[in-house]
């Protein structure tokens, strides 16, 4: 099933997001 691939690529990429929202 893609549902895990598709869980872990959101939860990567929202890490990622939070990250450039925290460093400005």
């Amino acid at each position: 099933m893609l549902a895990p691939i598709i869980v872990a690529l959101v939860v990567t990429t929202y890490s990622y997001w939070l990250n450039n929202k925290n460093k400005k």
